[in-house]
């Protein structure tokens, strides 16, 4: 008996999965295997079906019975035109309702869905759970589920696959509605992932990610525009004209008191034996025998001659009391 081993099983080529296609030939898109696919609501999600007229500044369609009369209005959701039209360039796009068929059908042509999506799934697709409530199942359609994404505006219709629901505020004519503005970017780089699920979770954490890419610009812009940037290089280049001011006056300073000292040692030199120290006048410098006045410092030369005068006042009083004596 041979047995054949686990390494040598031979592989067989995987066939994509192709959604169940209910109205054949009736589209112009055909589906793509190497897209994912975007299901997308109809009412509330896309557009906004009533009888009430639509106010001004709206974008709408009529929808007529087969006798011509108007059924509803179709409001379109802001965007709704240049949406549909990238996404059909990225995504293959299905229209999935619980509406009837022929309701449906209608609705998109009058709407000018029909170029750019591949099919249209109505209530008999749908999971009835109660009299009223429709469940969509993907998996029945035979939607591969990682790559697939499930547009809609009521959690019940997405309960059977949560992992790939966006789940979006319902459209009631809203005229300052931006959905498809905010979706938009994130559904750009969905797409570029091997597996879409779990979509609200990727939906968060990337719109997460813009807040603070977003704040971090705002930062920027702000510190560049903001007058305080300028000051650091103002107060530099004033301090360094300042240091040079500074410099360009010490040097002044420095050549007029050495001018000054200079002229002092000339006026007051005296030998050693015109001027010695003594008990009675207190003088506070000395001269060496054979020396004359150095140069001192700012400071030092204020005590010199200080001390110089000193000396001189208290020799003239000596000299006083001597000639009185």
């Amino acid at each position: 008996m041979k047995f054949s081993s686990p390494c040598q099983e031979t592989s067989q080529p995987i066939t994509p999965q192709i959604p169940l296609r209910v109205n054949p030939d009736k589209f112009q898109m055909s589906f793509d295997e190497n897209k994912k696919t975007l299901v997308l609501d109809l009412d509330k999600t896309l557009v906004y079906l009533t009888l009430k007229p639509p106010t001004k500044g709206l974008e709408y369609s009529t929808i007529l019975d087969e006798e011509g009369r108007l059924q509803s209005y179709a409001i379109k959701r802001p965007g709704l035109d240049g949406f549909i039209k990238e996404m059909s360039s990225l995504f293959n796009i299905c229209i999935f309702t619980s509406m009837k068929m022929k309701h449906a059908m209608k609705a998109v042509k009058s709407i000018g869905l029909a170029p750019y999506i591949f099919e249209v799934y109505s209530r008999d697709e749908c999971v009835r759970v109660s009299e009223s409530i429709y469940m969509k199942s993907l998996l029945n359609l035979g939607f591969d589920l990682s790559t697939t994404i499930f547009m809609d505006d009521a959690p019940h219709h997405m309960r059977s696959q949560p992992l790939n629901g966006i789940l979006v505020h319902p459209f009631k004519g809203e005229k300052d509605d931006n959905c498809f503005g905010l979706l938009a970017p994130f559904l750009r780089y969905i797409m570029t992932l091997s597996d879409v699920r779990p979509v609200t979770e990727k939906l968060y954490a990337f719109f997460e990610t813009e807040a603070k890419a977003q704040e971090k610009m705002l930062k920027q812009k702000k510190e560049k525009a903001s007058p305080k940037n300028t000051m650091p290089l103002i107060a530099e280049e004033q301090t360094e004209e300042d240091e040079g001011f500074q410099r360009d006056y010490d040097m002044t300073k420095r050549k007029k008191s050495s001018s000054a000292n200079a002229s002092m040692v000339k006026q007051n030199s005296w030998k050693s034996s015109d001027f010695y120290e003594s008990k009675s006048t207190g003088a506070s410098m000395s001269l060496s025998r054979g020396s004359s006045v150095t140069f001192f410092s700012d400071q030092e030369s204020e005590s010199a001659m200080s001390a110089l005068e000193l000396s001189k006042i208290s020799s003239d009083k000596k000299d006083k009391q001597v000639s009185v004596l």
